[in-house]
């Protein structure tokens, strides 16, 4: 779910997102309970059961307590309608930054969120001014304190690439975030997408690269493991549940400006892509998402693309039960040169384009096999 109000835009961010004007969260929240409600029930038997749920921004901690606690009530009033007494989803995420307040977070807790994701960036002044976030972090000290007393699970963001950075300084916010009890850490490389502000004194792509390897050998060393590119759980249990359904291509409904969510069938190997228009106004009118639909040769790309992200890799026997095929049969020249690599992560791009030609070639042949007989 996405909460799209931010006070200001950091100068890195492509996300889509305005600041709140006046009446607008509150008439926000209605279309947000009626698109939720009205995806819930279009997904049918897809979305009888909701194991994760994941409220992202934006910055969700500009709502207030009973905001948010109106944002979690609609997935609970969703899955009751959909599938009474099927139990609460058992992994609830809510992103914030450094204005979440004692507030926010107390309602939070109270209506069963289960990990709170603070967007830290850095702790370094400079590295935080010249990428724009200007706030102070009193804010994310207090609110990582109330939440690993008083609730559960704390995530927090940091990026490397950032301007004034450097290896010693990402060492230390890696040691920031274990001081505050973190037991996941998402560690991203900063790309500057089109459409953003140019950061100033960004150090160069091969020192930004050996910032974000230094980083990733620092959390080795802590005892971080790293499940993912980016992704980084003190243990198996701190690992994010939802985000793993994205990686494993699990059916998954996204509600607000900008958010996507896909609907698989397993029959045919194709999916249904429902993605709602980066506008505000649309959504309070209740315009419903777009739908695409994705054909399977296409879904093959994503679910390897996507799969490959995450350590133990795709889900073998859901990518057989869904193309009739397997990933061994498909690509077995790709599999063959890259299965011995230890940096499987860090060559990613280079084992997919391995494996997208091979997998071209495969159906293409095939398709022609199929027009000759």
């Amino acid at each position: 779910m996405h909460i799209p109000f931010c006070a200001a835009k950091c100068d890195y961010c492509d996300f889509y997102s305005i600041p709140p004007g006046e009446l607008t969260i509150d008439r926000y929240l209605e279309s947000l309970h009626a698109q939720t409600r009205r995806l819930v029930e279009s997904a049918g038997q897809s979305a009888c059961i909701i194991p994760s749920v994941y409220i992202g921004g934006g910055t969700p901690s500009m709502l207030t307590g009973d905001e948010i606690t109106r944002v979690l009530s609609i997935i609970k009033s969703c899955e009751e309608s959909c599938a009474p007494g099927a139990g609460e989803a058992r992994e609830v995420t809510v992103e914030a930054n450094e204005n979440a307040g004692e507030a926010f977070l107390e309602s939070c807790r109270r209506a069963g969120v289960t990990r709170l994701s603070l967007g830290v960036q850095s702790f370094d002044t400079q590295c935080r001014e010249g990428a724009g976030r200007r706030t102070r972090l009193d804010g994310v000290f207090r609110a990582a304190r109330f939440w690993i007393e008083s609730a559960g699970k704390l995530s927090l963001d940091l990026m490397t690439g950032l301007p004034s950075q450097t290896e010693d300084t990402v060492k230390r916010d890696i040691a920031g975030a274990l001081s505050l009890g973190a037991t996941h850490i998402s560690l991203y490389a900063l790309t500057v997408e089109p459409g953003t502000l140019a950061l100033r004194n960004a150090p160069p792509a091969e020192a930004a690269e050996k910032m974000w390897l230094a980083g990733r050998d620092e959390l080795a060393a802590c005892g971080f493991d790293q499940y993912e590119i980016s992704n980084f759980a003190a243990g198996p249990h701190d690992r994010c549940l939802h985000n793993i359904r994205y990686w494993r291509m699990e059916n998954w409904l996204g509600a607000g400006p900008s958010a996507s969510g896909t609907l698989f069938d397993d029959e045919n190997g194709t999916a249904l892509r429902l993605r709602y228009s980066s506008s505000l106004e649309e959504f309070l009118s209740l315009a419903p998402p777009e739908r695409e639909e994705i054909d399977a040769a296409t879904l093959m790309k994503e679910s390897i693309m996507m799969g490959y992200r995450y350590k133990e890799g795709p889900d073998k026997a859901l990518f057989q039960k869904r193309f009739k095929r397997s990933i061994d049969e498909l690509i077995p020249a790709a599999l063959k040169k890259w299965k011995n690599n230890d940096e499987r992560f860090t060559f990613l791009n280079r084992f997919l384009l391995d494996a997208f030609t091979e997998l071209d070639q495969r159906t293409n042949s095939q398709a022609r096999l199929r027009i000759e007989d």
